[in-house]
């Protein structure tokens, strides 16, 4: 049966594109008709007729309805689960992929490692394949190549496993044995693509289990294992074949390192109870590998590294404090330090004072100590050092700031929220793009606002009253605020806004709308808040309804939420809108604005037994379009 319109009275409309036979069928929805065609390498399918029979069309007079059934179609994937030859114990997860969507489930096998499982129709890239079994935690997937699920499929699963067991020793120490996070812990990168074992060694031998292939070997260590040393990926060969049982020892030679950071020649205080900062080594062309960790508060440092060349920089991330950063990333302590022997490192960072203060609209932000306001600065790197990061977060104990700052150029922005002034939007707000601060700087950070209010209609009313409508969302070129909507009885709502031009989009609440689809949909173009401006919000929407059937069946309600979604991306302007079915009726109905929405569907985890659960392509577009509402503006 092909979709159709209808209006909710007493007749009904054309399918579309039909002669409308002087019915009010505005000329863009004719304009939208691509064809009803059911393609089988897509999950969609047509729902029998008699599907439509008991559909009881919702709406009202003057309120089109499109009738549009959702039926997909499921496949059969099914043969025989295998281990090293052997029929899978326990449960194996199986996963197929395509460049945007997916499917996966995890399956207990059968008596003689027979499995069956139902997919969504469609065609899959890539079939990918873990047993249980290989070792107890052992991670990552056989790829078995590109798999056609429009039709039942049959496939035997194969993969083969073999022992890798070895030493453990560093700096010509053993391993400290350790249960959580294992001591030993590999990722192995190649064929297959990434894989992930781990064990816990006893007397400098460990042992675990990979599946075969060509490899290179990353080690994972805690610090707990290595005297307060944490490898990571540290790379222990980059060319390793398993193909029978291996012997592999770590040996990995270290190299002492002694030194001192300071902060204005003042140990890094001791903030926190455990480790205050860290020192993250580099090797060149490469991510960082290994990572010191150290208790603030003490005059010196001692660490045992891998041999090797590195760039060191520091990192913290501690508690709010009235003046230094809470957090710190990537600060350069040495571009290059050669570790090939024992080394010291002494590094002492001088700081610059930061006074100024916070004013919206020229008044003080109201004093709670409780909340800490953020300031977030980026360091451009330099001749000398490579970028940086810094958050202070500073309890708002007054209006005016006293910071200790480490001498750059940087750009600079301040969190807003409604705990700095009442109404006011979150989001960063940009202060400077390049402040230069080499010596004493002043921040002065003034913040002029504009009053945003109106009243916002969903479909022609206001929202419940102390229910949350939804979030707008007010954007200008590289920044955006947003601000959740509770609004009044008559749907009023205001929010405060740094002054500037900018496009408004709303974006809706499923909790409190669970009829309607939920995207961002923009409803002002452009909206001058340069002084105080009063607005509506209207937020119109289309009914589309039918059957809805998977594998021939009405879904079953299983999981108390949703259970299946409808995933949309509309033609006009690329967004992405989502709505969710929670199952137990044979008809859906759902809102949703204007537009020609390409359709996918998704199925949620346990919401069908034996059944994957992810995403797929409908393979068809759905006009929601209506007479009685303008069209879509071009975007």
């Amino acid at each position: 049966m092909p979709p159709k319109v209808t209006d909710g009275g007493p007749h009904m409309k054309p399918p579309i594109g039909e002669k409308d036979a002087g019915e009010i069928v505005p000329p863009w929805m004719r304009q939208t008709d691509a064809g009803y065609l059911y393609l089988d390498k897509y999950a969609g399918e047509p729902c029998p007729t008699e599907a439509y029979g008991d559909f009881n069309r919702d709406g009202g007079p003057g309120e089109y309805t499109v009738t549009w059934g959702i039926c997909v179609a499921l496949r059969t994937l099914e043969g025989s689960a295998l281990l090293d030859g052997k029929p899978v114990v326990g449960s194996s997860e199986i996963q197929l992929q395509a460049a945007n969507y997916g499917s996966q489930i995890i399956r207990n096998i059968e008596t003689g490692g027979h499995y069956d499982i139902k997919v969504m129709r469609t065609r899959y890239d890539l079939l990918k394949y873990h047993p249980e079994g290989i070792w107890p935690n052992h991670k990552g997937f056989a790829e078995l190549g590109f798999i056609d699920m429009a039709k039942d499929q049959h496939k035997d699963l194969a993969v083969t496993s073999h022992r890798v067991r070895g030493g453990a020793f560093f700096g010509g120490l053993p391993f400290n044995s350790v249960q959580y996070p294992p001591d030993v812990y590999l990722r192995a990168a190649g064929i297959p693509p990434d894989q992930h074992s781990s064990s816990t060694s006893v007397g400098g031998t460990y042992e675990l289990a990979l599946m075969d292939g060509q490899m290179a070997l990353l080690l994972n260590s805690p610090p707990t294992a290595l005297q307060g040393t944490e490898l990571i990926d540290y790379p222990l060969t980059w060319s390793f074949t398993l193909d029978q049982p291996q012997g592999f020892d770590i040996n990995i030679p270290g190299s002492e390192l002694e030194g001192n950071i300071t902060i204005d020649g003042q140990p890094l205080p001791d903030r926190m109870a455990g480790d205050d900062f860290e020192l993250d080594f580099t090797p060149s062309g490469q991510a960082v590998v290994a990572v010191t960790h150290h208790e603030g508060g003490l005059a010196g440092f001692h660490s045992q590294l891998p041999k090797g060349k590195y760039a060191v920089s520091l990192s913290f991330d501690s508690i709010p404090d009235k003046h230094l950063p809470a957090q710190l990333w990537n600060k350069t302590v040495s571009q290059t330090i050669d570790l090939n022997g024992n080394a010291t490192l002494s590094k002492n960072f001088n700081t610059i004072p930061i006074e100024g203060g916070i004013t919206i609209d020229g008044k003080s932000p109201l004093v709670n100590p409780g909340y800490n306001w953020v300031l977030y600065m980026y360091a451009y790197a330099s001749s000398t050092e490579s970028w940086f990061f810094t958050y202070y977060k500073v309890p708002l104990d007054s209006g005016s700031f006293n910071l200790r700052a480490f001498p750059g150029t940087y750009y600079v922005a301040i969190q807003l929220g409604d705990q700095l002034s009442p109404d006011l939007v979150d989001g960063f707000y940009r202060i400077s793009t390049k402040k230069e601060m080499y010596t004493a700087t002043s921040l002065p950070i003034e913040i002029e606002t504009a009053l945003f209010s109106g009243h916002l209609l969903i479909d022609g009313q206001p929202p419940p009253v102390g229910m949350e409508a939804g979030t707008i969302t007010l954007r200008q070129s590289d920044e955006s605020y947003t601000r959740r909507v509770f609004t009044g009885e008559d749907g009023a709502f205001q929010l405060r806004v740094p002054k500037g031009a900018y496009e408004v989009f709303f974006t809706i609440n499923r909790d409190t709308y669970p009829q309607y689809a939920s995207g961002r949909e923009r409803l002002v173009g452009r909206l001058e808040l340069f002084t105080d401006q009063a607005t509506d919000l209207i937020y119109d929407t289309v009914p589309v309804a039918g059957p809805l059937r998977v594998d021939g069946k009405m879904v079953d309600d299983r999981l108390g939420g949703d259970d299946v979604q409808v995933l949309m991306t509309r033609r006009q302007d690329k967004t992405s809108w989502v709505w969710g079915f929670p199952g137990g009726t044979p008809n859906f109905y759902m809102r949703v604005p204007q537009g020609l929405y390409d359709m996918s569907f998704g199925i949620l985890q346990d919401a069908m037994p034996n059944t994957a659960w992810g995403t797929a392509p409908l393979g068809y577009s759905v006009p929601a379009f209506s007479p009685y509402l303008p069209p879509p503006p071009a975007r």
